[in-house]
């Protein structure tokens, strides 16, 4: 009964050899020639790799290097870090075709390997090359785990959809030697032929060719992907009704047949135990899909920045000096005020703004951006300021050296008049990125500056003189020298009008001369003057159907709220008119 019914049909169809071989063999010539990287065993070369990410990335510090892409600048540094990310989470998931080819599957590695460990002579050629090399870097371990996802899990079975994967994910990486290959022949000091000098072409457009093809068959693969996953649900669902209904066929016996009830008995508990080992089959599989598919969200996701470690600080003041020292900077209460702006937060809600492309971009670019939300007065702009600081602070505590984030709620009233002060606003920037907590040591130069001011007033026998807007832009571009920062400022336009201009220019400076990469993102109401100023940068315009979701979900918490507190009509609600309320009220807000 079990061999004529329970064979399980999730086969293991592993590829006879590496795909990465394959893919060599379907180059010109000319172009496995320049793929004959010199190849040591797997982990050595990857180890090579990170060594020579973070020789760059030192070279990097020193040099202050980035690169024009169009109107952006783009900060290599960065392009390194995430390089490092993803050979580390290559390491981590390990290659599977390991085993049948070591040569082959540590190719295109020694490729990477090659291109990091040249002279690095034009900045603007290698930092264009690089960004290719960064996007390899991560189809490379993408592509590895899709293989053990896919290509070599005994919860796949063989179909066109799977033989279609391998073809995309083969024709994918020929594109990846391809590009390996002429990135090769352009560094080899042997070769006379610079492929990327062409007079009718630059270097960046040579490298987008290459680049746009990578990205083509990048889509195959998705295509074929998404392919995959219906054919695996489906299947694993009609493998369980298979099951099933092999299981109820078995009892009927029970009831059918009188003579040989023990061999039908016998039969059901083979049946149970099928189900039984079939059930514990499918958790073990589902947990390595999870853990597989988790692994291919974290390579879609933005790498955490990191900074200095705090343990290599030191300033020599003690506790007391610095209390005094972050108090003279800034009294204002940052994060008091985003607790007050949280108080009310409903959960899930901003979540539309953080999947916008261009935030996602923003997020996940290694350019020095700035991005602009604005709406109409009471479209939930200090809401979502709130959600996308509360997202990146839990991004960021994934590392112990994330790169400092400065945060500010601009207010105009009588109460708080600091709140719209641009003095203000730029002191409490520099405060949190030079401290973040009393315990921690004051980066310098910040607290040089400050000894040098107190020195200063000493000797008039006077206070320590407060930073001008100008003082904050220099150390705070001093502190980028060395760590990279996010700065985010909400409701821009509640900043004096008459020196708002000043906050602006100031951002402005420190997006386009630092060092490091530097992101900025404020929130304004649709002021002409501001608009004026920020037209020419990415932004993301409020809508009434952006924020519907988010409007519709409050607006049922609150009524429902208000009939169980007995507020609405003193409770005495009925659901008809509860939906009419509800759906008036949506259609009256209006996006606000």
């Amino acid at each position: 009964l079990l061999s004529t019914h329970c064979a399980n049909p999730f086969l293991n169809h592993r590829p006879t050899e590496s795909l990465w071989k394959r893919a060599v063999e379907t180059l010109d010539d000319e172009d496995k020639l320049d793929v004959n990287f010199e190849c040591a065993d797997k982990l050595a070369v990857l180890e090579d790799v990170l060594k020579a990410v973070d020789e760059k990335k030192q070279a990097c510090l020193r040099g202050r290097w980035r690169y024009k892409k169009g109107n952006r600048e783009i900060i290599i540094r960065d392009q390194l870090e995430k390089m490092a990310k993803w050979v580390n989470k290559f390491k981590e998931v390990g290659d599977v075709a390991i085993q049948h080819d070591p040569a082959h599957a540590a190719l295109p590695w020694a490729g990477v390997r090659f291109f990091l460990q040249i002279t690095v002579s034009d900045i603007q050629i290698f930092g264009a090359m690089l960004e290719g090399m960064e996007l390899v870097s991560n189809l490379i371990t993408r592509c590895a785990i899709l293989e053990k996802l896919y290509l070599y899990s005994t919860a796949v079975i063989q179909s066109l959809a799977q033989d279609q994967l391998v073809k995309a994910i083969l024709e994918l990486y020929a594109a990846i030697l391809k590009y390996l290959s002429k990135a090769n022949r352009y560094y080899d000091s042997k070769t006379t032929k610079r492929v990327f000098r062409s007079t009718a072409q630059t270097v960046e457009s040579s490298v987008d060719v290459y680049i746009r093809k990578i990205l083509d068959k990048r889509a195959d693969v998705d295509a074929c992907v998404r392919l995959m996953d219906s054919e695996f649900y489906r299947n694993l669902s009609d493998r369980t009704q298979d099951i099933l209904s092999r299981a109820q066929d078995v009892k009927g016996e029970v009831h059918d047949v009188q003579v040989g009830v023990r061999d039908v008995q016998r039969s059901v508990q083979e049946v149970q135990l099928s189900l039984d080992a079939s059930s514990t089959n499918d958790q073990r599989l589902s947990k390595e899909v999870q853990r597989l598919k988790a692994d291919l969200l974290q390579l879609e996701e933005p790498i955490v920045r990191s900074a200095v470690q705090l343990s290599d600080l030191h300033d020599s003041l003690k506790q007391s000096e610095r209390k005094e020292l972050i108090k003279w900077i800034s009294t204002i209460p940052c994060r008091e005020h985003h607790k007050t702006v949280g108080k009310d937060f409903m959960p899930k809600s901003g979540l539309w703004l953080l999947k916008n492309p261009k935030f996602v971009e923003w997020r996940k670019s290694s350019a020095k951006s700035m991005l602009w939300l604005h709406g109409i007065p009471g479209s939930g702009k200090s809401k979502l300021i709130y959600c996308v600081i509360e997202c990146l602070n839990e991004h960021n505590l994934s590392s112990d050296a994330s790169a400092p984030m400065a945060y500010f709620y601009c207010a105009r009233n009588a109460a708080e008049p600091e709140r719209a002060n641009p003095d203000e606003i730029m002191r409490s920037i520099l405060k949190q990125l030079s401290c973040t907590a009393l315990q921690h040591p004051i980066k310098e130069p910040v607290a040089g500056k400050y000894k040098q001011k107190k020195e200063d007033a000493e000797n008039d026998g006077s206070e320590p003189t407060k930073l001008t807007i100008q003082e904050c832009v220099e150390l705070i571009l001093a502190l980028l020298e060395t760590d990279p920062a996010t700065i985010i400022i909400d409701a821009l336009d509640e900043c004096d009008p008459a020196r708002r201009h000043e906050l602006l220019l100031a951002l402005d400076r420190i997006r386009e001369d630092s060092a490091n990469l530097v992101k900025v993102f404020v929130s304004s109401r649709d002021d002409q003057d501001i608009g004026f100023r920020l037209n020419n940068f990415p932004d993301v315009s409020i809508h009434a159907t952006d924020n519907y979701e988010d409007i519709k979900n409050f607006v049922r918490l609150q009524v429902k709220q208000s009939i169980k507190d007995k507020i609405l009509l003193s409770g005495n609600v009925t659901k008809e008119l509860e939906n009419r309320t509800i759906s008036r009220l949506i259609e009256g807000a209006q996006g606000m």
